[in-house]
């Protein structure tokens, strides 16, 4: 099995999920409600299709998991076995505005 990709220099909509996740490593989300919830928080807004790719891209790196829910709409949240990595890598960032 492939190993996911850490995560490098990372686009304003990624450290911002990736953030929420380490901060809330339960919460389960669609694209939209990550736009609203986890990101529309941070003061940062930012597009629905970049955090629509953004997400997609962390379920590819192997970051996330995604699930189909009612009505067909993707659920994302943390891949559990990640998360203590994800707490590690975040320590190393530099600190965002």
């Amino acid at each position: 099995m492939k190993r996911p990709e850490q995560p490098s220099q990372k686009s304003l909509a990624e450290l911002s999920i990736l953030e929420y996740m380490s901060a809330n490593p339960d919460a389960k989300d669609t694209a939209v409600r990550v736009m609203k919830w986890w990101i529309g928080t941070t003061g940062r807004p930012l597009p629905r299709l970049e955090i629509q790719r953004t997400l997609d891209h962390l379920v590819h790196q192997g970051w996330m998991i995604v699930r189909e829910g009612r009505v067909h709409e993707k659920i994302y949240s943390l891949k559990q076995d990640r998360r203590l990595e994800l707490r590690q890598i975040l320590l190393q960032q530099p600190m965002t505005d």
